[in-house]
């Protein structure tokens, strides 16, 4: 679901790029120590050694955290009672934001 017109280019370009992704990937690489891990490719090479010792610093500073993200698609019913949406976000606010 991109929120785009059904004949709009951004759906092709999507999946386009998936296969072209999948092309390049290596399914039965494990990463269990047998096989070496194969370094991503980066263009700029300032930008990577800056990025590796920005990291390598972090992890010595004990500054490494592990972030997780996650969205949550609302389909909301069409209704001109506010008391639906005010019961539907009561309940998000109680279930998902605990503190």
């Amino acid at each position: 679901m991109t929120g785009q017109a059904k004949d709009s280019p951004v759906g092709k370009l999507i999946v386009t790029t998936f296969w072209t992704l999948k092309e390049g990937a290596d399914f039965d690489n494990k990463l269990d120590g047998s096989a070496p891990r194969q370094e991503p490719v980066v263009i700029n090479q300032e930008a990577r050694a800056s990025s590796q010792e920005a990291m390598r610093a972090d992890s010595a500073a004990g500054n490494v955290e592990l972030k997780v993200g996650y969205t949550i698609n609302l389909n909301l019913p069409k209704t001109t009672n506010p008391d639906v949406f005010s019961a539907i976000f009561k309940s998000l606010k109680e279930h998902l934001l605990r503190g």
